[in-house]
């Protein structure tokens, strides 16, 4: 009887090793996400890939290159990218699946001017949110993004373009009447190697509290606890500050922060 037994445990022991299919690349993540000619994607890359591969899981990301930003939501919602980085909303909570670990330390919120060289000090004088609106200078703006939101709320005025990309040689330009673009603390620096007809306001730095988080797409809504936890550990093991001062430390020396006038944004919605 035991002799059978230990036939029947080794017969299920072999159907179980030979005959079942066996997903050997359970611990494989493939990634589709949004690249940038100026290189703005390469910290969210090496971020959530070292985190990955530091929790264990083989990563393929495959580039998708420049993208207008409502192709990328369309995109995004659709399944053809499975996660994009975007500023956190309520809106955007129920359309995609939020994995609610801030990238940035917040810099992304911290807002700078990019503007036409002859308007270099044009904005010197601002102290106030009031002063700011009353230049009646033209923001030019992305459509959908979350800057647009802002500056309404704010009551500023402001343009939205379709595909943002437009706007540097739009601003260079003074198209559409438009005088300045609002860029990331962490992307402007960026921004002018790449597009040399414009200059950095050296006098003002737009805040607003909110920071970028990763959105998976419903379809790989199934990653969501495995790359939360990755980026937890990543943000506890420093892996996030260090990754932060590789790619934007250069940033505060060439914009000193500490050196502008702080212009306190509302938000648009609470989360």
């Amino acid at each position: 009887m035991i002799f059978m037994n230990k036939i029947v445990l080794l017969s299920i022991v072999f159907v179980l090793i030979f005959c079942l299919p066996v997903d050997c690349s359970a611990d494989k993540i493939s990634l589709r996400m949004p690249s940038y000619s100026e290189g703005f994607h390469e910290y969210y890359y090496e971020l959530i890939e070292t985190a990955l591969t530091n929790a264990g899981h083989e990563v393929v990301i495959e580039g998708v290159v420049d993208l207008p930003h409502l192709r990328e939501l369309r995109m995004l919602s659709r399944g053809c990218l499975d996660i994009l980085w975007l500023v956190r909303t309520p809106e955007r909570d129920k359309t995609y699946i939020p994995i609610p670990v801030p990238l940035t330390n917040g810099l992304f919120g911290k807002r700078v001017l990019l503007v036409p060289a002859e308007d270099l000090n044009a904005y010197k004088d601002v102290k106030t949110l009031q002063d700011f609106c009353n230049l009646n200078k033209v923001g030019g703006l992305g459509s959908n993004c979350f800057d647009a939101g802002v500056w309404k709320e704010n009551k500023l005025p402001c343009q939205e373009v379709a595909n943002w990309r437009c706007l540097y040689n739009m601003i260079a330009k003074r198209s559409r009447g438009l005088d300045y673009f609002s860029r990331g603390f962490n992307e402007v620096i960026d921004d002018v190697k790449a597009h040399d007809a414009l200059v950095i306001e050296p006098h003002l730095l737009l805040e607003y509290n909110r920071d970028v988080v990763f959105y998976l797409s419903p379809q790989k809504a199934h990653l969501k606890p495995i790359i939360e936890e990755a980026l937890l550990c990543a943000k506890s093991s420093g892996l996030l500050d260090k990754l932060i001062r590789k790619y934007w430390a250069d940033n505060f020396e060439i914009l000193k922060p500490e050196g502008r006038t702080v212009i306190k944004l509302k938000n648009i919605e609470k989360l």
